[in-house]
């Protein structure tokens, strides 16, 4: 079949977003759906670094994760999260060269938590970045994520509390925080913003996504920049 016309078609595909990149970091190729969410307006990605638009410790992991997929001619899942969005990508190898870079393919879409993708289903090897740019959900403290997470996952302040060990009180307190922050008020509002986020999961997902360690946990420690005076802990 035709080259030009299987290419259109990849980047015609409803909601995957198709880029390709060099291994030095550097974006070869961004279809019009990447250019939206990353570009500032009148500019393109095409020529830019990684790190001139995503957070850099996020990007050196990325173009490492691309390097070893070239090393290896081996394609990889990566969930990452961006701009405060969760995202799924496939990596692969491309043949041929650009200014003497080898190439990766990368179709991604939009991970909502809970939804297993087809591309983890088909049996690829998962890689989840250490590094996260949460984006608006940068103002919140680590207790927040955290709860937020538990509050994408469906679970009441009640089952939240006898979760975290903590009173209802304190994660109402915690919740109204969090509305306050992102400028939402709704319980589902919160729940939407962590589905996109990808934030929501197992416990200890959403420990490591909340930046706890278990001793954090079974210790009961706050977070680290604490709660206002008379808030209850």
């Amino acid at each position: 079949m035709d080259s030009a016309f299987l290419w259109k078609t990849l980047c015609d595909l409803y909601f995957v977003r198709i880029t390709v990149l060099s291994t030095d970091g550097r974006v070869v190729f961004a279809d019009d759906r990447v250019e939206a969410r990353y570009a500032h307006p009148g500019e393109s990605l095409v020529g830019k670094q990684m790190s001139d638009f995503v957070d850099p410790k996020l990007a050196l992991e990325l173009v490492k994760i691309a390097r070893d997929v070239v090393r290896t001619e081996t394609p990889v899942v990566v969930q990452w999260v961006a701009k405060g969005v969760g995202i799924c990508s496939s990596v692969r190898s491309l043949p041929g060269s650009w200014q003497g870079q080898r190439l990766v393919l990368v179709a991604s879409h939009d991970k909502v938590c809970g939804a297993q993708s087809p591309l983890v289903e088909g049996g690829l090897r998962v890689i989840r970045p250490v590094a996260r740019d949460l984006g608006p959900l940068g103002v919140l403290t680590r207790r927040e994520l955290q709860i937020l997470a538990l509050i994408a996952d469906g679970m009441t302040s009640a089952q939240i509390a006898d979760r975290l060990g903590r009173s209802v009180k304190t994660v109402e307190w915690h919740r109204v925080s969090i509305g306050q922050k992102l400028g939402l008020k709704s319980r589902i509002d919160l729940a939407h913003i962590g589905l996109i986020a990808g934030i929501g999961g197992d416990l200890d997902r959403i420990r490591e996504s909340a930046g706890f360690s278990r001793h954090d946990e079974e210790s009961g420690v706050a977070d680290e920049r604490g709660a206002p005076d008379g808030a209850p802990l």
